[in-house]
């Protein structure tokens, strides 16, 4: 489907005040200035800003046009699968993920997009471990991040720095 601009800014505008209000609820630490809803604070502004310009543009720009259109590239098979991909991919690393930890369920999701945007197997799975393991170190290692690992709790130690 195809929908009109002006959902898509209303869209934002809703999320990012949602993640604005969550952000401000956020305990913010004695012994600091900013606490940890200053990054989602700056991101739920971001998205107020623009969904509200791409609200208030398709108001002003297109008057008549059609608030739901179905796209041409969903009669493909093909072209569905790669846009339905993504969107299915949090649902799954959500279910999936604490039992099989970060680095496999992003190593699988990964390389499921790859190969379905038309990269060859083995591309894809070198591509996605090598991905999931730079990831990996990005996130615990240096950001501190609490991961998931999975069956991989005994090999954590190596991953980190």
């Amino acid at each position: 489907m195809k929908v009109h601009d002006f959902f898509i800014g209303a869209f934002f505008l809703i999320i990012g005040s949602g993640i604005c209000l969550y952000a401000s609820q956020l305990p913010v630490p004695h012994h600091v200035k900013y606490g940890p809803g200053v990054f989602p604070a700056i991101i739920g502004t971001g998205m107020i800003l623009v969904g509200a310009a791409i609200a208030f543009k398709s108001l002003s720009v297109a008057k008549g046009g059609k608030w739901l259109e179905r796209p041409s590239w969903l009669e493909s098979p093909k072209a569905a699968i790669r846009f339905w991909i993504i969107p299915a991919s949090i649902p799954f690393y959500m279910l999936v993920a604490d039992s099989f930890g970060f680095v496999l369920t992003s190593m699988v999701i990964m390389s499921s997009m790859l190969w379905v945007r038309g990269v060859s197997p083995l591309r894809a799975i070198i591509t996605g471990v090598a991905v999931s393991l730079v990831l990996t170190v990005l996130f615990a290692s240096i950001l501190k991040v609490p991961l998931p690992w999975g069956p991989l709790t005994g090999i954590s130690g190596h991953l980190l720095w």
